[in-house]
């Protein structure tokens, strides 16, 4: 948060009034569907209109009982390369007052969820990705900052912090004005290849694998719409399950590779690039990086690479 006075556009959300709470900090994978008790009544008991803000984020202002209010700004640009997400996000200024006339500003994007549990459930894998309270891991998904009730439809939002230098992969494969060369494409592919893997390494399945949800900023890779990630599949005794699990992954995969023909039309030549990349570039890198010694991905649930080759192959 920073002091900045200065509104840049239309009003997009009423004023609100803000509550704040306390988030703990222990996003482990074993307790993801979990939460503090306190928490989850606060998300539920969040009144139309209102906000709930995580206190340590706005620390200066939690602590001051004067803080009231929050409305939200539009931004000129701020949706620019995700016009077309199919969530509803909105994206602005959020300018928090209080009593004293002082005023905080942070800009964000707001991701409504139908439910307070899809909203807590995004929240939390977001924040154990992020590594929340482990302040050496980084910023691997948007940073979480609270939660907004919409007064119009009454969804609960995810507010994250707003970064502009985050790019998603959709941009190079699915733009119909955009030619990737062959070394963008070795270089995308490479990364997404990374990115599933670390995905997988964490313990997760992410469930929506799409190139749109792939991206990387200035310092590396970047994760967007976490909803549907979810932990490794786990008998009826609570221990892995490896078949449940390597489903989970050649899923994930499969959905990744498939995505990839979701946008613009390719020619045969522009194809063959596409599978060779793939097989030399992403399946080897994603081979790779799921061997770290902390991966949570059983050993006897990685795909080997006739599995992956053979999921390149069906879709080409």
């Amino acid at each position: 948060m920073s002091e900045y006075s200065v509104v840049f556009g239309e009003k997009l959300l009423d004023e609100g009034l803000v509550s704040f709470i306390e988030v703990p900090e222990d996003f482990e994978i074993e307790n993801l569907r979990l939460a503090s008790s306190k928490v989850k009544d606060a998300i539920r008991g969040l009144e139309v209109g209102g906000y709930l803000l995580d206190e340590f984020k706005f620390q200066d202002l939690a602590y001051n009982p004067g803080t009231s209010s929050a409305i939200m700004y539009e931004v000129e640009d701020f949706e620019k390369g995700r016009q077309k997400n199919s969530h509803g996000l909105i994206f602005g200024q959020l300018v928090l007052r209080s009593q004293y006339d002082r005023e905080k500003q942070a800009m964000v994007a707001i991701k409504p969820h139908d439910t307070p549990k899809d909203a807590m459930h995004e929240f939390n894998v977001t924040n154990y990705i992020n590594g929340y309270g482990k302040p050496t891991r980084p910023i691997l998904a948007f940073d979480t900052l609270g939660f907004h009730r919409f007064e119009d439809t009454g969804q609960y939002g995810l507010i994250t912090r707003y970064d502009e230098a985050v790019i998603s992969y959709d941009n190079i494969f699915w733009d119909p004005e955009f030619e990737p060369t062959q070394e963008q494409v070795r270089k995308a592919l490479g990364k997404c290849g990374m990115a599933l893997a670390m995905i997988h390494n964490f313990g997760l399945a992410h469930g929506d694998a799409q190139i749109k949800n792939f991206a990387s900023d200035n310092h590396g890779i970047r994760f967007i719409d976490l909803e549907s990630a979810k932990p490794f599949a786990r008998t009826s005794t609570g221990a892995k399950d490896p078949d449940a699990i390597l489903y989970q992954v050649k899923d994930d995969i499969s959905t990744f590779v498939n995505s990839l023909h979701t946008g613009v039309e390719v020619d045969d030549s522009e194809t063959g690039i596409f599978r060779s990349e793939l097989l030399d570039t992403f399946s080897v890198l994603y081979a790779e990086h799921i061997k770290h010694p902390s991966s949570k991905l059983p050993k006897d649930a990685r795909p080997k690479d006739a599995d992956i080759k053979a999921i390149i192959e069906q879709s080409y």
